[in-house]
């Protein structure tokens, strides 16, 4: 396929020119996903990476060339690291599968620890472990947590956000306490604040100080974005006068792109926004069908959308697929993402790595959940 000016070419995706960056991917047709393949779809990456930037040093971002994920069984569920250019797999550390219910989780900024959401038993609420990406070695946090709870780190990976159980409330678990704080072995947890009459709570990113966590809150109103700082709450805007959905706050910490979920009886269901914080200004992104799931590539001002609406399509050998995007690398060069076959309800998505020079599925093995990028331990 020929590439025109306003189009730049990456091998095997492409990108809208209505958000222009450096790079090479341009623009190819693709169907409308059916709605019910589309949730499907976002009901397989809650656990997805909220920020695919963070402030690391030049040195430390090189390290990150790795990337962690799930493989789920039948009775237990194993961490796996790998190379992003490809590999062999190291095993990591492996939890009990109880119930069937498989484990989530979510990289550190700093690619050394992992936060898993599990499930150890049917007395107890979800259990939060920070895994070290190292070698695997675990430590659990004391309480109980909402399993199904989106996990936000700061973005000097030394707390991380996530609902306890009663659905309403977040916690901010300190990973290494200051001096003079009170510690329960080697971590923290305050309350980041409590929404009684929400539906549902999402914790979406720390501000670019890390000194404000902000929280989306999905009520009767609608889709509100929240500030918990200072030991205090305040309402940073309206998202929505319905729900959204994957929430991905850019690397700085001022801008929130989101999906909003849109009434029936329309053109398309899914519909791509960024929520700017200083002016309370909600941008649609350009397109009409269905847009899922939001990141920012480094150094983009724009986020970039999958779906067959979004700004990031495949191209060659893409032919009735669809993109879910999940993250970028560090450097920009990679994006993982999921594919998905369009319209073919049933089939299942297969988690990928899309780069420059190649395409290739993360693993082999079905159902396989992304986690994010750590560093190369190798």
């Amino acid at each position: 396929m020929h590439a025109s000016r306003a189009h730049d070419r990456r091998a095997g995706l492409t990108r809208r020119a209505e958000h222009p960056f450096p790079g090479s991917i341009r623009s190819g047709a693709l169907c409308l996903v059916l709605v019910t393949s589309l949730l499907m779809i976002w009901a397989a990456f809650m656990a997805r990476p909220i920020s695919d930037e963070h402030p690391l040093t030049t040195a430390t971002r090189a390290d990150l060339r790795s990337v962690a994920y799930v493989v789920p069984g039948d009775s237990v569920d194993w961490i796996y690291s790998q190379p992003l250019a490809g590999g062999d797999a190291r095993p990591l550390v492996a939890f009990p599968v109880p119930f069937g219910v498989h484990l989530r989780g979510l990289v550190s900024p700093g690619g050394d620890l992992i936060a898993v959401l599990r499930v150890a038993s049917a007395a107890a609420g979800g259990q939060l472990t920070l895994v070290s990406a190292s070698d695997g070695a675990t430590r659990d946090v004391s309480g109980a947590f909402a399993y199904t709870s989106q996990l936000a780190w700061s973005h000097a990976g030394d707390k991380v956000a996530v609902v306890r159980d009663d659905g309403r409330t977040v916690a901010e678990v300190i990973v290494a306490p200051q001096p003079g704080q009170a510690s329960t072995g080697d971590h923290f947890v305050l309350s980041a604040g409590t929404f009684p009459g929400a539906l549902e709570v999402v914790p979406v990113g720390y501000s670019l100080d890390d000194a404000g966590l902000f929280i989306v809150v999905l009520d009767l109103d609608g889709s509100t974005l929240w500030r918990s700082a200072g030991g205090g709450l305040s309402k940073v805007g309206l998202l929505s006068t319905g729900p959204t959905l994957h929430w991905a706050l850019s690397p700085g910490g001022d801008r929130l792109a989101y999906i909003d979920r849109l009434g029936v009886g329309g053109e398309r269901t899914f519909a791509g926004r960024t929520f700017v914080i200083a002016t309370r200004e909600v941008i649609k992104a350009a397109g009409s069908s269905d847009q899922l799931g939001a990141v920012w590539r480094p150094g983009a001002g724009t986020p970039d959308f999958g779906g067959p609406g979004g700004s990031l399509r495949l191209d060659d050998g893409g032919a009735g697929l669809s993109v879910v995007p999940l993250a970028w690398s560090g450097d920009g060069l990679a994006l993982i993402a999921s594919v998905a076959p369009e319209g073919r309800e049933g089939e299942a998505a297969r988690v990928e790595i899309l780069h420059d020079e190649y395409r290739r599925p993360l693993a082999l093995e079905p159902g396989i959940q992304f986690l994010g990028i750590i560093r190369d331990y190798e």
